[in-house]
């Protein structure tokens, strides 16, 4: 669990971050693409924790992650938030199928293993320069 306004600082961090290396059209643009994607996404969640799994979204999927949902839609353009959302999603399901017999809880910390992928994926990028990851 973390705080709250960690999240939320985050978020305004990496807004001001992204829009500091763009214009405010295509950061509008980017981040409605993000947003929608997000939406679509937390739909399907709905649905499948509604139907299949017969619970609420919330008892599925906590604050934490949505906040850290937002925080990566607002951070970066669709270009790179579409890989790293789908790259740290699968991540986060590896990570958790390959600890799942040590761990006490049936729970996947899903915002936290993706904070964990993002980390290490930034960290080696500003290292070694791979990629731009606020290229359009």
């Amino acid at each position: 669990m973390v705080y709250e306004w960690v999240l939320y600082a985050l978020i305004g961090i990496g807004a001001l971050g992204y829009l500091q290396r763009t214009s405010w059209i295509v950061y509008g643009w980017n981040i409605l693409i993000n947003a929608s994607v997000l939406l679509f996404i937390m739909g399907v969640l709905w649905g499948y924790s509604k139907w299949r799994m017969e619970i609420e979204l919330a008892e599925g999927l906590g604050k934490g992650d949505v906040l850290f949902f937002i925080m990566m839609a607002v951070s970066f353009p669709n270009s790179s938030f579409l890989p790293l959302f789908v790259f740290s999603t699968l991540f986060s399901l590896l990570i958790f199928l390959v600890l799942k017999p040590s761990l006490t809880d049936n729970r996947v910390p899903l915002a936290g293993l993706q904070a964990g992928f993002l980390f290490i994926f930034l960290c080696v990028n500003l290292a070694f320069d791979i990629i731009n990851v606020y290229a359009n």
